[in-house]
């Protein structure tokens, strides 16, 4: 291939016409390196798409990392402040539960295992004032709780007085069932029931409970779905008649009620 332009060029250098034919070459040479075709691969524009800066911000957008740090919190009403236990396990781990009523109807369940708290909590509950407790975690869902939300306030948890746009509701604390309701329902749940006294024994038993002794006695209540034992305590025994119809309020599942 390289011998025919050798050829053609020897030819025409005579000529006037072959003098301005060999300056045509160079601009043939030149289409090979014609800046255009060349800069294309390297455009700036299609280098710089797979490192777009908001391709990249969406990954570590800030607002999702701290999410799950968020502190949650429950503000309300405290009602049925237990006395401070000892969890039932080999830790036996000091704690307290109360209810935090969240609505005018309606509750959740807190536990804390930092029991310095039950004093502050202790004021509001005397008081029947609302405070804000931050720093609670929810818990996944026991057999005890049935539908109720269960919370640990936790370590670090703050406690401060607040205010409500509902009132205190002392009957929010309670579930009123049947009781075939009863029968049914989760051990250690607290409710209320209307039921008659069908039975109720004659002797009052002594029972020493953390060094003090109290008086129990055994009845048996119904109503139209069913019949359960119920054990009265103290001033019950003698404040309950057998063949009246009452409602116990505040009575704590243990398969009988008590």
């Amino acid at each position: 291939m390289p011998s025919k332009p050798t050829s053609n060029s020897t030819k025409r250098t005579p000529s006037s016409q072959g003098s301005k034919e060999p300056t045509t070459p160079p601009s043939r040479a030149q289409e090979p390196t014609t800046p255009s075709r060349a800069e294309k691969p390297t455009t700036p524009s299609r280098a710089e798409k797979p490192t777009t800066p908001s391709r990249a911000e969406k990954s570590t957008t800030p607002s999702r990392a701290q999410e799950p740090t968020t502190p949650s919190q429950a503000q309300g009403f405290i009602h049925t402040l237990s006395p401070i236990k000892k969890a039932n396990n080999k830790s036996n781990i000091p704690y307290f539960e109360c209810l935090v009523q969240t609505s005018s109807a309606s509750k959740v369940r807190a536990v804390c295992y930092e029991t310095k708290k039950r004093t502050t909590l202790h004021q509001a509950y005397s008081s029947k004032s609302p405070v804000t407790i931050i720093r609670v975690k929810r818990l996944p869902s026991t057999s005890f709780s049935d539908s109720l939300e269960e919370y640990k306030i936790a370590k670090m948890a703050t406690i401060t007085p607040t205010m409500t746009e509902f009132d205190y509701n002392p009957d929010v604390a309670y579930s009123i069932y049947s009781v075939q309701q009863a029968l049914d329902g989760d051990v250690y749940k607290t409710i209320d029931v209307t039921a008659k006294v069908v039975n109720k024994e004659n002797n009052k038993h002594p029972i020493v409970s953390k060094g003090k002794q109290l008086m129990k006695t055994e009845c048996v209540i119904a109503d139209h779905t069913n019949t359960i034992a119920l054990t009265l305590w103290e001033d019950l025994i003698d404040a309950v008649d057998c063949g009246k119809t009452y409602k116990f309020k505040n009575v704590k599942l243990d398969h009988s009620i008590t």
